[in-house]
């Protein structure tokens, strides 16, 4: 009785862990790109692949850009100090913007832009 109830709960952690892979796989994915020039930047959402939110963001960015943060099924924000740019994430977009002001520290630093990709 003991193997089957050890086999079971391993069989059980095995199909979460699929479940878990899968709906992360098919989820919401985001990302945003800084040009390192730090005057513009490029955002990407609700795209069905890390990669293709990244190109994207990328693209919208321009040349020279590069991604300094990706989402997964989360909301994204970056802030600016002069040339100096943060950027933060979370369940939602105002926890994303808290963490992105948080990661800036100064009372200058103002929200360039936020997204969710959910």
């Amino acid at each position: 009785m003991n193997k089957q109830l050890k086999l079971t709960a391993a069989i059980l952690i095995l199909l979460q862990g699929i479940f878990i892979d899968s709906a992360l796989a098919q989820g919401k994915h985001g990302a945003i790109a800084i040009s390192s020039d730090r005057t513009t930047y490029g955002l990407a959402s609700n795209r069905s692949t890390r990669a293709e939110a990244k190109k994207e963001a990328i693209s919208k960015c321009g040349a020279g850009c590069e991604v300094v943060i990706t989402l997964d099924n989360e909301c994204g924000a970056v802030v600016k100090d002069n040339y100096t740019w943060y950027s933060g994430r979370g369940d939602t977009e105002g926890e994303a913007k808290e963490r992105a002001f948080k990661a800036c520290g100064k009372t200058s630093c103002k929200l360039v832009k936020s997204v969710c990709s959910k």
